[in-house]
């Protein structure tokens, strides 16, 4: 009986855990973008207050390479992303704008393509200019289209990009430059570009889930898209 119960309580602990853990990994190249440079990750960065001085903090997962594209373009994926603390509309309404801002996050304090090759060839250590010059490299901003509902856990939430392989992707292409004008420099990008290429969610076919007790707790999908 003994071995019974903690066998119970083992299979109860894993399936509660699964909860908490994101889905990892970097998604495949696309077939018609440079298929044959792959990403680098997945990377784990956070907890971010966000915004500084606030009691949110986000932690999220990423992917990067680089292509030989205009002399040498940095992309950056960003994955799940989970919050501890109160933190309003971050993983809400202004979702999409999140994943913008951790982007910036990883551009200012990681940029790993400064000193290793990514995929173009060589490092990538064009300038970004003070501001109104922008920069010669071209900066694209992934993520999946579709993400999870919110899954609440007790230390924070999460979601979750869809794992359905027909949904798409949004692509944000920036330029970015330094702003100088307060009193602490301000990292400003400009949209040069958006495309989201796939289908949008239909909410049947991107569903996501995960088992607890034995029973699918649905999360289903919806277009983060900006």
């Amino acid at each position: 009986m003994k071995k019974l119960l903690i066998f119970g309580v083992t299979v109860v602990a894993s399936l509660m855990l699964s909860l908490t853990v994101a889905r990892a990994g970097c998604p495949p190249p696309s077939p018609t973008d440079y298929p044959m440079i792959g990403w680098l990750g997945t990377y784990t960065a956070g907890p971010i207050n966000y915004p500084a001085g606030s009691s949110c903090f986000i932690t999220f997962e990423w992917c990067w390479r680089t292509t030989p594209w205009n002399g040498g373009e940095i992309e950056i994926y960003i994955g799940a992303v989970s919050s501890t603390g109160p933190c309003g509309a971050a993983l809400t309404t202004d979702f999409s704008a999140t994943m913008g801002d951790m982007a910036l996050e990883i551009i200012k304090n990681y940029h790993p393509w400064t000193t290793a090759d990514g995929g173009a060839g060589h490092p990538i250590t064009s300038p970004i200019p003070p501001c109104p010059q922008q920069s010669s490299a071209i900066y694209r901003i992934i993520h999946r289209s579709c993400y999870s509902g919110i899954i609440n856990f007790p230390s924070g939430a999460r979601r979750d990009p869809c794992d359905d392989l027909t949904a798409g992707y949004c692509q944000q292409f920036w330029t970015l430059c330094w702003d100088f004008s307060g009193s602490s420099p301000v990292l400003r990008e400009t949209l040069t570009g958006l495309e989201v290429n796939g289908p949008a969610c239909s909410g049947v076919y991107n569903i996501e889930g995960e088992y607890k007790f034995g029973e699918l707790i649905n999360f289903g999908c919806s277009e983060v898209c900006p």
